[in-house]
């Protein structure tokens, strides 16, 4: 193999490398809690991994569901939440995400499809992991 197309294959490695990973995992006991109030809440294990070398703030919405909350565990007050992951590491944290009776109206079936989405504060990258919302029959 000639050492130019080594190279080449080095350099588009290297290019190609992402520096972020983001895994959602929803709760599977219970799928979902029915509220006092009718609403649904459903919980996810949000993961992400900051490949970089130095430390990066990240803030975490959910898309694509209309009237939908989230709220991260010990960050309630935070209506967007902003998650700093040090470097090379991985920082796994817990969403609440809740729709109204109202909300929970607007769609029909059991599984909502909705989007979490992390954006580096600093240079305003996205990465969006697409996910279900769980809710009871109706």
């Amino acid at each position: 193999m000639p050492p130019s197309f080594v190279g080449a294959i080095m350099i588009y490695a290297l290019a190609s490398k992402t520096v972020l990973e983001l895994n959602v995992i929803a709760e599977r006991n219970p799928l979902y809690v029915q509220l006092s109030d009718g609403g649904v809440r459903n919980t996810y294990t949000v993961k992400i991994l900051n490949k970089r070398y130095q430390p990066r703030t990240f803030a975490l919405a959910i898309e694509d569901i209309d009237g939908a909350r989230m709220s991260v565990l010990g960050m309630e007050q935070e209506a967007k939440p902003q998650i700093t992951v040090v470097p090379d590491d991985l920082r796994e944290i817990r969403a609440y995400v809740t729709l109204s009776r109202e909300a929970l109206a607007k769609y029909p079936g059991v599984n909502v499809p909705c989007s979490f989405v992390v954006t580096d504060t600093a240079d305003g990258t996205r990465t969006v992991r697409h996910t279900q919302f769980q809710k009871p029959a109706q």
